[in-house]
């Protein structure tokens, strides 16, 4: 993912207008079989799966870290808990490192 964003970076610039829309959903505790775009007939997610129809959906994924924390942290730097140094929820995050949003800004992206 961040080698993907890295290639973002220094590809042409692109207008607004021609870049693609990007929203990031990230939710805590939720099972593939329980939301619809994934099949589940357990419960009814109708924006989710419209999201995921005409966009995009991730079908093989894999968690590094089963800790809240570290687990967004390495979401968020494409980096192992071992390398980004964020290793269990007591831990501070060291906001100085590069992070997939801190690539969107530079490639002209607005982001929360």
């Amino acid at each position: 993912m961040v080698s993907s964003l890295i290639t973002l970076q220094f590809s042409l610039p692109l207008s607004a207008a021609d870049r693609p829309n990007i929203v990031f959903i990230f939710t805590d505790d939720h099972a593939s079989h329980a939301i619809g775009c994934y099949g589940s007939v357990i419960n009814e997610t109708p924006n989710l799966d419209r999201i995921a129809n005409e966009g995009m959906l991730f079908k093989n994924c894999f968690c590094t870290n089963s800790l809240c924390g570290p687990s967004r942290a390495v979401i968020q730097t494409g980096k192992y808990s071992h390398l980004n140094g964020f290793f269990h929820n007591g831990n501070k995050f060291d906001g100085n490192q590069q992070t997939f949003p801190k690539l969107l800004r530079q490639a002209g992206y607005t982001t929360a």
